[in-house]
Order: C-alpha cells, then sequence, then structure tokens
C-alpha cells in the first residue's frame, strides 16, 4: 500500500477510502473523512509464508535471516465485516458519505510545509 500514498491521492482526488484502523493509514485516512475497519487478527508473517509464497508467488518475502526488533505481521479482516461495512455505505451513501469532503484534510495535512515542520518537531525531540 505504498506507506499510504495510494490512500492520500484516493482521498485528495475526492474518494471516500476505506482502510484499516491501524498506524500509518488511520494516521493519514481520519475516521471523520473515510471508513475505519478494526483488524481482526495479528497474524505473524511465518505463519503466512508459505501461503504468500505459493499463492502469490512470491519468492524471499520476508526472508527468515533479518533481524527485526519486532516480528513482522500482517492484519487480518473479517469479511463479513467488511461486508456489512460496503452494505452500509451503499444504503447511507446519499444522506452520510456522499458530502463527506475527504480532499481538503489531506491537502491541509500533506504539504511540504506541514510535513516539514512535523519533521523539524519530530528532529528537534
Amino acid at each position: 500500500e505504498s506507506f499510504g500514498l495510494m490512500l492520500g491521492e484516493s482521498s485528495a482526488c475526492g474518494a471516500l477510502c476505506i482502510t484499516g484502523d491501524f498506524s500509518p493509514t488511520n494516521e493519514i485516512i481520519k475516521s471523520d473523512f473515510g471508513v475505519l475497519i478494526k483488524p481482526s487478527a495479528l497474524i505473524p508473517i511465518d505463519e503466512l509464508r508459505p501461503k504468500l509464497q505459493k499463492s502469490f508467488g512470491l519468492r524471499d518475502c520476508y526472508p527468515r535471516n533479518l533481524h527485526y526488533l519486532e516480528p513482522p505481521c500482517m492484519y487480518d479482516f473479517n469479511i463479513e465485516q467488511y461486508a456489512r461495512v460496503l452494505r452500509y455505505i451503499y444504503d447511507n451513501w446519499y444522506e452520510k458519505y456522499s458530502k463527506i469532503d475527504t480532499r481538503t484534510p489531506i491537502i491541509n495535512n500533506w504539504k511540504w510545509k506541514a510535513s516539514a515542520q512535523k519533521l523539524v518537531q519530530i528532529l528537534s525531540k
């Protein structure tokens, strides 16, 4: 998901983003201009590696010889919950979602000046 670039670009183009409620996606898309879904599980990559390699043809994904500060994991979502969210959005589009300004929060928060100020604050600590 490219560090949230697709979410920011989609939102800046006026699309309603539906994403996971975890960092960094919930830092880019806030619940007042997007839809956040809680993951149902956190799965260690080691458990998923065989499936990723077999199903998607990935080779050397997340090699075992790298030393991670914490084990890499992926989030899983409940497909029924996700379907309910999509149906709710569809049923309530005109009353609730079509009027949401998805562009302005992205434009205001992700300008070069705002990003530089955040970087200065982080480096000052």
